[in-house]
């Protein structure tokens, strides 16, 4: 019945209000909640409204805000629907995000791409929202714990700062920091380099 009634409410509400309280609550100040609210709150899809509540559309929100140009992406990691799956959002201003270049990023942090759906903010034009569903192989992954970390450097490879290759995928795997990755790329380039014969 609690939920039904909150439902209610965010329907009743309408999604510009709703988006505005719920930046106020994430501690943003008066004027840069309604200034957000105003610009992103009715940019929504039906669609978009219809499966996720205000309080995601509040951090995804951020995330937008946050990118300075078409060639910028951010990442947000969050726990799936289903068991063992991750909610992994990437996004982008401008054009859509060709899963050519997502889906080799992903596989190399480790992960399964299970499925994507795009999600458009005012046809493009304030943003794209590619939510893909992820699952790690052969292991699991709380975001709650190394989520912000690995959402660093999902950032960093998306936006072409850091490099895009299997050794990523030790983050998810072995929990490994980027640093103690950049030290194995190091070695294993080292190694390739006085011929020896091991990986």
């Amino acid at each position: 019945a609690e939920a039904l009634a909150r439902q209610r409410q965010d329907l009743v509400r309408g999604g510009v209000p709703a988006t505005e309280a719920g930046l106020r609550a994430a501690k943003l100040s008066p004027t840069r909640a309604a200034r957000l609210a105003l610009t992103y709150g009715g940019a929504f899809t039906p669609s978009y409204r219809s499966q996720f509540r205000p309080a995601e559309a509040v951090e995804d929100v951020l995330c937008l805000s946050r990118l300075r140009g078409s060639d910028e992406r951010d990442v947000r990691i969050s726990k799936g629907e289903d068991a063992g799956r991750l909610r992994l959002n990437v996004y982008r201003i401008g054009e859509v995000i060709p899963l050519s270049e997502a889906v080799p990023v992903l596989e190399n942090f480790g992960f399964r791409v299970i499925e994507e759906f795009p999600y458009d903010l005012d046809g493009g034009r304030l943003g794209w929202i590619h939510e893909f569903s992820v699952q790690p192989a052969g292991g699991t992954f709380d975001p709650e714990q190394g989520g912000a970390q690995l959402e660093q450097a999902l950032r960093a490879v998306l936006n072409n700062q850091a490099e895009n290759d299997a050794f990523n995928a030790l983050m998810v795997r072995a929990e490994l920091d980027s640093g103690a990755i950049l030290l194995f790329r190091a070695f294993f380039r080292y190694l390739r380099q006085t011929g020896t014969p091991y990986g």
